[in-house]
């Protein structure tokens, strides 16, 4: 997806002693969650685009949702955003031992692609995006695209594009690149008439997916299959540009046109590739049988430790853009945080070496089980919680 410049203060909060309180002052910035319920492995999820397999649909009572729609997608700067999306687009999953199955529906009144060779860049033309990253890590993690010719690009990133991160994929090294292709990935598209003809008068299209799990976690660490009551971050992402009819009854796009942006879980930027404000897919488990309405997802009960840890790793880079360098000083720090309540939730400790290049930082604070909890986060982006016994620091995951 295409990328602005991003401002520092796009949604980060940040450190001092912790004081803690019921309620978080940023609690409504959790991101989106989705609870993803397990096939058998049997179960045939024929990869068709149409979404009307069994598994997508109602059980034998037709009010029952088997597995219920997301949310409709919102501007990808957020839900108070000016511009909101004018065509629903939303998204369901399921899951075996071996898959993540996505299904989408994108509502449009012009349904057209033009790229045609896989592994080109896709969002020049509209498009569906997925985000993976199942380590929590910000590292190493999934992007697929796909238009509505079911032309799909797939690549891995080692870290974002903010982070210096570089794309693997078979578009830049097209024999040893990234691939999903070949190792169980599987996509369809269905309109209900050919695209790129305006005369069908096409209302939507829809898209389905089988991701391999095992590749999802490629360089990363994160437990296969996903145990029940464990979150993987994802996010969702479609492209839309302005379009005209030619002469000839196909379509363009209109020049000069930016793109709009509309996403599941919002950014509050302009940028796909910021992985901790991607949303959360739940493993649930098995769906129960005779449970309507189903149980919402819950929240991760971690989630303050990244996006408080983030806060820090943004003050940094805002104070480093202005001063050439990271630093040491908490109270430097604390006065370019952008959500200024996050300081006195936390407690932070900053490893700056004398050139200022780059920093660690420690951050802990209560999360909802009552539980004293630390990560770290660097200078890079890497993020990992820090796994602890009596006080004592064992390993950061």
């Amino acid at each position: 997806m295409i990328m602005d410049a991003i401002s520092p203060s796009a949604i980060a909060p940040h450190l001092v002693a912790p004081r803690v309180r019921p309620e978080l002052p940023f609690a409504w910035l959790h991101p989106r969650r989705y609870s993803a319920y397990s096939v058998a492995d049997a179960t045939a999820i024929a990869i068709d685009g149409k979404l009307d397999e069994p598994a997508w649909e109602d059980l034998d009572e037709p009010a029952w949702e088997d597995v219920p729609f997301s949310e409709p997608f919102v501007d990808i700067m957020g839900p108070q955003h000016w511009s909101q999306p004018w065509f629903s687009t939303r998204v369901k999953m399921r899951y075996n031992a071996s898959h993540l199955f996505i299904g989408a529906y994108l509502e449009d009144s012009a349904v057209w692609a033009h790229e045609t060779q896989r592994n080109v860049v896709v969002y020049h033309d509209n498009d569906f995006e997925v985000f993976v990253d199942a380590a929590g890590h910000t590292h190493n993690y999934v992007e697929i695209e796909v238009n509505a010719l079911n032309t799909t690009w797939n690549l891995q990133l080692d870290r974002p594009y903010r982070d210096g991160g570089h794309e693997n994929s078979t578009r830049v090294d097209p024999r040893h690149g990234f691939d999903l292709v070949g190792k169980g990935f599987q996509s369809a598209v269905f309109t209900e008439g050919p695209p790129n003809d305006a005369a069908q008068s096409l209302r939507y299209w829809t898209v389905e997916m089988a991701l391999p799990m095992r590749h999802l976690v490629e360089n990363a660490s994160a437990p296969l299959p996903p145990k029940a009551g464990s979150f993987w971050r994802i996010n969702f992402s479609r492209v839309q540009w302005a379009t005209r009819v030619r002469a000839d009854g196909t379509y363009e796009k209109i020049p000069s046109r930016k793109e709009d942006n509309w996403v599941w879980s919002p950014q509050y930027a302009v940028n796909m590739h910021m992985p901790e404000q991607w949303g959360y897919v739940f493993f649930s488990g098995q769906r129960p049988e005779k449970l309507f309405p189903l149980r919402p997802p819950p929240r991760d009960p971690n989630w303050p430790l990244p996006f408080l840890a983030f806060q820090v790793y943004h003050a940094q880079h805002a104070y480093r853009a202005s001063h050439g360098r990271f630093t040491a000083e908490w109270r430097r720090v604390k006065a370019l945080l952008p959500v200024p309540e996050a300081a006195a939730h936390m407690s932070t400790t900053l490893t700056v070496p004398a050139s200022g290049d780059r920093f660690d930082a420690d951050v802990c604070t209560l999360i909802a089980t009552g539980a004293h909890a630390c990560a770290t986060v660097r200078s890079d982006g890497w993020y990992g919680h820090v796994r602890r016994r009596d006080g004592e620091s064992l390993a950061v995951e």
